[in-house]
């Protein structure tokens, strides 16, 4: 059995700090509890070998106490210094689905790996292992594509506000069927020529929350015809064709009572136009939703709170909707920018040649940078990091902080003995080490490319 180490990030920060061998080996327990509430957490052992290999850190990590020393060399290993392939997680939605890079929680947890082929390690149990890499912050920053159903009965998400949550939604896609002409619509904040209608606010808000209340009675009918269709199958694992089809089987007169409450609610709602490759900030205590067949890639903080306002579907999360709540919060309209404007990053003349960076969101706890390639080229990742985030070399052997990145076209990150093929929609996690490794690590793609990056801010 193999030495147990009490405090494995711990352990793990010496050996590489004073690296007296090329090969350590311990194992260590880790407790698979994702939230103070997981009453079925419990603590489980792990082996770990930390080697190094083509003078680069690796590390290896088999659940148990008792492998083999030759089964945890021939196990999976990861870069100590990166970069992680971010292994995704579907989750269904009652509106479609969302695709997980970098969330951990009791619905799914996503794996960093070296390779989209591997398995990887759980989230969780790499900052368990490396708490650095979250730097000041308190968790990753969550990124996801949010994938709604074309179908303009089912694909629209919830109408909702957050008061901690900030969130940018970058489109990426935009359903040709739902949107002929490639223009599409969110929901975004409240209607100012409605407004005009009415002598205040408070007024606009009391005639809003009429029509809401209208809806969510039609709403909850619908929601019991619906239950008694689909028998035995629950609804919300039922495909988009198959809950389209139970719809459109609802008693005519229903279908068109629900249609004509819901016109009328969406008439205090303002829309705002999207295009391909548009840039949405979203900030604090704006009321919002996607509509159907409107992909899009979504950086936000790392907490769960939100007020739903109302929803053309059953919520499955909540009994309720917070609209009475919501609109209580809101002394007057609130205000937004429907023009996004970026701030386009300095470069060296190097980079410049081959690079455009802007700084598409700033908020107080995350930035998010576009980098498009204006023509075919391999750069090298360390002084776009240093350029942009500051990040200097101070040649300590742990890392601090983090970068998400989100291809949205092909491009490909190499390293001395790594390489990692990111195709649309694939992600790498950059380990910010405070040493020279991000040097080595170079990234790829033809000309018109674009990647997502995102760090937290301390």
């Amino acid at each position: 059995m193999f030495p147990v180490v009490q405090h494995p990030a711990e352990h793990i920060a010496k050996c590489l700090r004073e690296a007296q061998n090329n090969e350590y080996v311990f194992c260590f327990e880790f407790s698979d509890a994702l939230s103070d509430s997981d009453v079925n957490a419990r603590a489980k052992s792990y082996s770990a070998r930390l080697f190094l290999e083509q003078g680069r850190w690796q590390l290896s990590i088999l659940e148990g106490s008792g492998p083999e020393l030759e089964t945890l060399r021939a196990a999976e290993r990861i870069a100590v210094d990166g970069p992680w392939f971010l292994k995704t997680v579907s989750i269904p939605k009652p509106w479609g689905k969302e695709i997980w890079y970098s969330a951990y929680e009791q619905r799914g947890v996503c794996h960093f790996a070296a390779s989209a082929e591997q398995h990887g390690i759980p989230v969780p149990l790499l900052l368990h292992l490396f708490p650095q890499l979250l730097g000041r912050a308190s968790a990753l920053n969550l990124l996801k594509v949010l994938a709604p159903f074309s179908s303009e009965l089912l694909g629209e998400l919830y109408f909702e506000m957050h008061e901690e949550k900030q969130e940018v939604y970058v489109v990426s896609h935009i359903d040709e069927q739902a949107w002929p002409n490639g223009v599409a619509e969110m929901r975004f904040g409240f209607c100012e020529r409605k407004q005009q209608e009415f002598a205040s606010f408070e007024e606009f808000k009391g005639s809003y929350l009429s029509s809401v209340k209208a809806y969510e009675a039609v709403r909850q009918e619908i929601d019991a015809e619906l239950r008694s269709l689909s028998a035995d199958a629950s609804v919300e694992l039922l495909s988009e064709t198959e809950k389209q089809n139970m719809l459109l089987a609802l008693p005519q007169a229903l279908q068109q009572r629900e249609a004509s409450l819901a016109r009328d609610m969406s008439s205090y709602i303002a829309k705002r136009a999207l295009r391909l490759g548009d840039v949405i900030k979203v900030p604090k205590m704006l009321p919002h939703g996607l509509l159907h067949g409107v992909r899009v890639v979504e950086f936000q903080t790392p907490v769960y709170e939100r007020l739903i306002l109302s929803f053309r579907q059953q919520v499955l999360t909540q009994s309720h909707w917070d609209t009475e709540q919501a609109l209580s919060m809101l002394m007057q309209a609130p205000a937004f920018d429907s023009k996004e404007t970026f701030d386009v990053c300095p470069l060296n003349e190097g980079l410049a040649a081959n690079l455009e960076v802007e700084r598409i969101v700033s908020f107080d706890d995350f930035e998010v940078y576009r980098l498009r390639f204006l023509k075919t080229a391999c750069v090298a990742v360390a002084p776009i990091l240093e350029q942009l985030l500051s990040v200097q070399s101070h040649f300590e052997n742990h890392p601090a902080g983090n970068v998400l990145m989100l291809a949205l076209h092909t491009m490909t990150l190499s390293g001395e003995s790594s390489t990692i093929n990111l195709q649309a929609e694939e992600g790498a996690c950059l380990p910010l080490w405070q040493g020279l490794h991000q040097n080595a690590v170079n990234l790829q793609a033809e000309k018109g490319a674009i990647a997502l990056l995102s760090r937290p801010l301390p």
